[in-house]
């Protein structure tokens, strides 16, 4: 299981930014360290301090670089308690959330934060990232221009917005809560994380709504979902209940499934068109992929493409992940060259793989329909291809046409397991 072991708050150290909005992740903590009444101690990196927080002892940094050059003081700090990035809780000021919201997010995106960009390059020019880390956004809201984005976040807010940030991250159980629930998530992988994904306007959001029992949008435009939706699923097996009925036990919890239900990819997204790469990073992380197709004709719903057609559809969302890992496959073997590996026989070994990887995908190849063996597959697993995951197809159907052509023009699909099921009633059919 992976705890937090050190928190890190984003900003600009000289004295003349310590007011203004960039710095929200200095202000958190040093509310942490009145909280718990300690002092940060200066080192050549930044202030440090250490916090016993749910039996845990989790180090407090402030890097003391410009916002763009925080990733160094990070990862030598993380270096040397040995601390790995998914074990960092990153706390940043955030653009698109108003002042006086604060919300905390998992993933590896940066979306544009300077910070968190610089982080993100650093590690990975290390080669020590696991792909995630768990972040808090501080909201900051937006300026109207978006040109004066850079002076806005580095002037001091009004006294009424600086209040409204300063109340939300002035909660000491907020933190609890927060090292609770990441702990909770890293705890579920007893279970697995699936992705959903597919075109927009096909019925994910409705298949997420019907598992999980929430209520996120699921309206009839493009891109409705824009941030990515996440809940728990339990996973219902007869085998438990067997279980249960010999054992008796007091309680019986089952396993659990996160489901990430994502924005709609369309053509371009490898390259960012739609809602982009941001989106394909979220289900990197996932177990499984779900891919949601549409099997209907309803002149009331849109297509993106403004005609229905099932196996053109899945080509297009496959395109996509395909180029996605091309460029990934291309990166890695990239950084691999730079480097003199030339002694390490598992090295040549992983970089000569990589490149078979890169072939099959250059012929339009998903990498789960190639048969690699037990260690290749190992190896492969560290880099997270979204083609090299399990899939399954759920074909999202008219309830009226059980004998559907398009479902049946999807029988020509070999090696793919499809689910016909109708989200406009739930009505599971046979396949």
């Amino acid at each position: 299981m992976k705890n937090i072991k050190m928190i890190v708050g984003l900003g600009n150290s000289e004295k003349k930014f310590k007011k203004t909005r960039h710095n929200a992740g200095h202000w958190y903590i040093n509310k942490l360290a009145q909280f718990f009444n300690i002092s940060l101690k200066k080192k050549k990196e930044g202030e440090v301090g250490t916090i016993s927080l749910n039996k845990l002892r989790i180090r407090l940094f402030k890097p003391n670089s410009f916002m763009n050059l925080s990733g160094k003081p990070i990862f030598y700090i993380a270096s040397f308690y040995k601390i790995k990035l998914n074990n960092i809780l990153v706390v940043h000021d955030d653009l698109d959330l108003i002042p006086g919201i604060i919300k905390l997010k998992k993933g590896y995106g940066h979306n544009g934060h300077n910070g968190l960009k610089s982080i993100i390059n650093y590690f990975d020019q290390e080669n020590k990232t696991e792909h995630y880390f768990f972040r808090i956004r501080i909201g900051i809201g937006r300026p109207n221009n978006s040109a004066t984005i850079s002076n806005f976040v580095l002037s001091i807010p009004p006294c009424q917005e600086k209040t409204l940030i300063n109340d939300s991250i002035k909660k000491k159980h907020k933190i609890n809560l927060y090292i609770n629930y990441i702990h909770y998530l890293n705890r579920i992988k007893m279970g697995f994380k699936c992705g959903l994904i597919g075109l927009p306007n096909v019925g994910k959001s409705t298949l997420f709504n019907k598992l999980t029992k929430m209520n996120v949008s699921a309206l009839n435009f493009p891109f409705c979902t824009i941030k990515p939706n996440i809940g728990i699923v339990p996973v219902i097996d007869e085998r438990l209940d067997t279980i249960k009925s010999i054992v008796r036990p007091n309680s019986t919890i089952p396993a659990k499934m996160l489901l990430i239900d994502i924005a709609g990819l369309v053509k371009g997204a490898s390259e960012g068109e739609g809602l982009g790469n941001q989106f394909l990073s979220n289900i990197r992380e996932t177990d499984v992929i779900i891919h949601v197709i549409r099997c209907f004709n309803d002149n009331k719903i849109i297509h993106i493409y403004s005609k229905v057609n099932p196996i053109n559809d899945i080509e297009i969302v496959e395109t996509e992940l395909i180029l996605s890992d091309i460029d990934r496959c291309e990166k890695i073997i990239s950084k691999l060259k730079k480097k003199n590996f030339a002694l390490k026989k598992e090295i040549i070994e992983t970089k000569n793989l990589l490149k078979s990887c890169l072939t099959y995908l250059n012929q339009s190849k998903m990498l789960n329909s190639i048969n690699f063996n037990e260690v290749e597959l190992k190896i492969l697993s560290t880099y997270k291809f979204l083609t090299l995951k399990p899939f399954i197809y759920v074909a999202n159907i008219d309830e009226s046409e059980k004998q559907n052509k398009m479902l049946d023009c999807l029988s020509l699909l070999k090696n793919k397991k499809i689910i016909p099921i109708c989200l406009k009633k739930i009505f599971l059919l046979h396949f």
